[in-house]
């Protein structure tokens, strides 16, 4: 009886532990910086209240700190997705937002089509 007992704390902590956390503190954390190579342009999918708030080529999705660097960045890392979604995406990133207004208004100008709506977000 003792054994199932250690058993199943061991099971719950260790899906307490392995379990994923939601950030708010910036639009997402430093693991998502890595190669997107799973789907780039949903890198804020499931992040709940993440803000966006910085000038243009200042977002840290930017790669390069501009635009063409980005595309570049991306057409060699993100495998997953063309050379236009690239560059939708790296325009969407590499642009001002500072409220929900220009989130909507640089999703469709750019045709960027991401998992996410701006309005689950929090703006300067």
């Amino acid at each position: 009886m003792k054994f199932s007992v250690v058993l199943a704390q061991d099971l719950l902590l260790s899906g307490i532990i392995a379990s994923p956390t939601v950030f708010t503190s910036d639009v997402a954390p430093d693991v998502v910086e890595g190669s997107n190579s799973d789907n780039a342009t949903d890198v804020l999918t499931g992040r709940l209240k993440s803000k966006l708030c910085f000038e243009s080529n200042q977002s840290r999705f930017c790669f390069g700190k501009n635009h063409k660097s980005c595309v570049d960045y991306m057409n060699k890392n993100a495998v997953s997705h063309n050379k236009e979604e690239n560059i939708a995406y790296c325009s969407f990133w590499c642009s001002k937002i500072k409220s929900i207004d220009d989130c909507r208004t640089n999703k469709k100008k750019f045709n960027f089509h991401p998992r996410w709506a701006c309005n689950g977000h929090k703006y300067c």
